[in-house]
């Protein structure tokens, strides 16, 4: 009865060890980026959201989460946000000349 009991508690806590381990590399892989990507940081200013600021800079919103995976609306005064500037350009329709009209 008692090795049981060992055998239960080894059992629980090899789980609980390899539980960490996958959570620990999910992160790293979360934020590992691209390492060949050339970034900027961006302060945010009061009235930023997450929509101006992909527009502004012709990015898709799940590149800019990517980058800054917490970043959410409303964007407090003062958070620094990555921006990729190799995402650019990977937006529906974006044009970086303002005097071009996208097309469908």
């Amino acid at each position: 009865m008692r090795s049981r009991k060992l055998w239960a508690l080894l059992s629980l806590g090899l789980i609980l060890i390899i539980a960490i381990v996958a959570l620990y590399f999910s992160q790293i892989k979360k934020n590992s980026n691209d390492t060949n990507c050339i970034t900027v940081n961006y302060t945010a200013q009061a009235g930023d959201t997450v929509a101006y600021i992909t527009a502004e800079y012709g990015i898709p919103v799940d590149s800019l989460k990517k980058y800054n995976w917490q970043l959410a609306d409303p964007i407090k005064e003062g958070v620094v946000i990555v921006i990729p500037l190799c995402e650019m350009s990977k937006m529906p329709n974006y044009h970086s000349d303002p005097t071009v009209t996208p097309t469908e």
